[in-house]
């Protein structure tokens, strides 16, 4: 017999929309962003970029409140139930399904980044890395503390396996302690100090002037120009609005080839840090730079495991606490061959295609399923549905029409450009190949294991409502 639980709420509306702000905001917004609008010509990619949130992040976020609202009424709080409700079809479920499994797999190893970030706070305020003089000297310090490589810095991996640790035990206990009892309370400590760090961080940038008098060009006002400057000639490169659109997905990590190495991760890890160390009180800033990647991370991880839990608790009736014991050591478990395997490119794999090509996949899907099968009608009433203020009627036609477009746009993009070379392996050293094929068959083996969840609790249910 199922166990008798009762079904969870949030205490306050602020409690939601700070949750729902700790969802969206994640890793990718402070590591990620400035890389790609840096790669992209600065102003000519925040063009692209507010096109894409208006046409693609706004809309969608819509339509996934509407949707997870309309399946709470329903008792369906995870994906595959919620979409039975969109499409009364056998197949609906499964293509739910993949809400659960997409988060689950995002979060073996955006945990572990997370971690990284707690870590570097620590070493922060210790000043731990203070006297690591050049960027490739932090480069070492990096890729030691991961344990890609032994060198000067760190003999072994163990640091970085503590705070995994660490976080993971954060995690737990947040998501343990349920809705009201554990996320809202930390959506209510962590995004209130996440705003104030970052305002504060951003006034220290802005009184910076210009840090080295021996590049006198790079100062605030050039770096802000920068940003700022729409470039209009740049406008008609389309891998600038490829890179624009698919930003807005990723509170992930996208391009992960480079995490060990380069890439992404150079400014959060490698070129700040040697800015801290050249400001006056350097290791205060740090710390709470590291501190505000963690709080929005943190956030983030635990809103990913939440799709899996749903699941056991709505589909089996299973207790918060079993599923969290069973969910979180799951988690563990599948953890390891991200932080054994990463200088193979475990990671990078996994991260291409749930975190990246398997999002806008998702998103797509959702789309579709939402606007043409359960009906744009339909749709916008629920979207309108005890709103606080009147929803511009233009998003109705955004939804239907521009957001699926847009989705098409990236995927066949991507699957021009990156799929093939993903799929055979370009690039790949031989001695990786083993790790890579490890990795897809953990995706493989995750994607039919939710799939039969999925379709046990479906037709536990079935059972359970019929006369």
């Amino acid at each position: 017999m199922p166990e008798k639980i009762q079904r969870e709420k949030w205490a306050s509306k602020i409690g939601l929309i700070l949750a729902l702000a700790g969802n969206a905001i994640g890793l990718g917004n402070f590591l990620r962003f400035p890389v790609q609008a840096a790669e992209n010509g600065g102003g000519a990619f925040m063009i692209p970029y507010f096109v894409a949130l208006l046409i693609m992040g706004i809309p969608l976020m819509w339509a996934e409140c509407a949707i997870g609202r309309m399946g709470g009424r329903h008792g369906r709080g995870h994906t595959a139930g919620m979409f039975e409700l969109l499409w009364r079809h056998p197949l609906a479920k499964y293509l739910g399904m993949l809400g659960i499994f997409i988060p689950f797999a995002v979060a073996l190893y955006y945990v572990y980044i997370v971690a990284w970030t707690l870590a570097f706070g620590y070493f922060s305020l210790t000043g731990d890395y203070f006297g690591v003089a050049t960027r490739d000297a932090m480069g070492a310090y990096l890729r030691g503390f991961q344990g890609v490589e032994q060198n000067q810095f760190f003999s072994s991996i163990a640091p970085a396996y503590i705070f995994f640790l660490v976080t993971l035990g954060l995690t737990l206990y947040i998501a343990y302690h349920g809705v009201s009892g554990g996320i809202e309370r930390l959506a209510k400590i962590a995004m209130p100090l996440l705003f104030l760090i970052g305002v504060t961080l951003a006034l220290r940038v802005l009184t910076l002037g210009t840090p080295d008098a021996n590049y006198p060009e790079n100062n605030v006002l050039n770096g802000l120009g920068f940003v700022w400057n729409p470039q209009p000639h740049r406008l008609t490169d389309a891998a600038i609005w490829l890179a624009a659109a698919g930003q807005i997905f990723f509170f992930g990590l996208a391009e992960t080839e480079e995490i060990a190495r380069k890439g992404a991760f150079n400014l959060g890890f490698q070129a700040l840090p040697m800015i801290f160390q050249r400001i006056p009180l350097g290791q205060l800033f740090g710390a709470l730079w590291f501190l505000l990647l963690f709080f929005a991370g943190i956030t983030s991880v635990v809103a990913l495991t939440q799709p899996a839990m749903a699941l056991f608790q709505d589909g089996f009736g299973w207790s918060r606490e079993k599923t969290t014991a069973v969910v979180l050591g799951a988690l563990f478990l599948l953890c390891q061959p991200v932080i054994f395997f990463l200088s193979h490119g475990f990671l990078d794999e996994l991260d291409f295609w749930v975190g990246t090509f398997g999002l806008a996949l998702f998103a797509l899907v959702e789309t579709i399923l939402f606007a043409w099968l359960f009906g744009m009608e339909r749709g916008w009433g629920e979207i309108t549905k005890g709103a606080a203020f009147k929803m511009p009627r233009i998003f109705y036609y955004v939804i239907k029409y521009l957001t699926p477009l847009f989705l098409l746009f990236i995927l066949a993009a991507w699957a021009v450009q990156d799929v093939p070379k993903k799929i055979f392996m370009a690039g790949v050293s031989p001695e990786d190949v083993p790790y890579v094929w490890g990795a897809r068959v953990l995706m493989i083996a995750l994607l039919f294991g939710f799939g039969l969840l999925v379709k046990i609790a479906s037709d536990k249910n079935q059972r359970v409502i019929r006369p």
